[in-house]
């Protein structure tokens, strides 16, 4: 009775250890094809999170986009705003710097098909936004 207790106890940490390798896999996936999956395409925000509540974009932010170029220039629209400049990235943060001197600190969480998912930080605000290929 303890072999077949000791044998399933067994199984049963090898599947968990299988299903976090396989996890792990994926998420060295996303972040290696990451410039691949954002580039030469014009992002529209669709979705906000702030504090933990997921709204859609505010009146202000209706119309809100990032464009991210192969020669990294940029295009971005913040609470109806629009900036250009270059981006410099390093692993899956980027620096959006506007021709005006500003800075846009942004963390890409994901990038998937037509979908993804930014940390951008305002001063100590977390704004997680989702956009959508337009």
């Amino acid at each position: 009775m303890k072999k077949i207790a000791i044998i399933g106890i067994l199984l049963l940490a090898t599947g968990m250890q299988a299903q976090k390798n396989a996890a792990n896999v994926k998420q060295v996936t996303k972040i290696t094809n990451l410039a691949t999956c954002y580039t030469g395409k014009t992002w529209v925000l669709v979705k906000v999170e702030r504090f933990g509540v997921e709204k859609p974009p505010a009146e202000e932010e209706k119309g809100d986009m990032l464009q991210l170029n192969a020669d990294n220039t940029f295009v971005v629209k913040i609470a109806g705003v629009e900036k250009k400049g270059k981006y410099t990235r390093s692993g899956n943060f980027l620096n959006l710097k506007a021709e005006s001197g500003e800075s846009f600190p942004f963390k890409i969480i994901s990038c998937e098909g037509n979908i993804l998912k930014t940390d951008y930080r305002d001063g100590d605000t977390h704004n997680n936004f989702e956009y959508n290929v337009r």
